[in-house]
């Protein structure tokens, strides 16, 4: 088994890159599992819609504690 962790600063490119990979190891008959954080689930999901709403102001103590949920 093999992880493979992209990081980088908003609009880098990671979703870009990691959908290429995802896309070369399906090819090369891999199983794969794609995550990113927050999100892979409903409540993960809602929480990033959330935090990155521009109408919706949270205090950076507010983010760390949803990105934490």
């Amino acid at each position: 088994m093999s992880i493979l962790l992209l990081e980088g600063i908003d609009g880098s490119g990671k979703s870009t890159v990691a959908e290429k990979l995802h896309w070369l190891a399906q090819n090369d008959c891999k199983s794969v599992l794609m995550l990113r954080d927050p999100g892979s689930t409903t409540f993960g999901e809602r929480i990033r819609e959330t935090v990155a709403d521009p109408d919706i102001p949270l205090s950076p103590m507010a983010q760390t504690l949803a990105f934490m949920a």
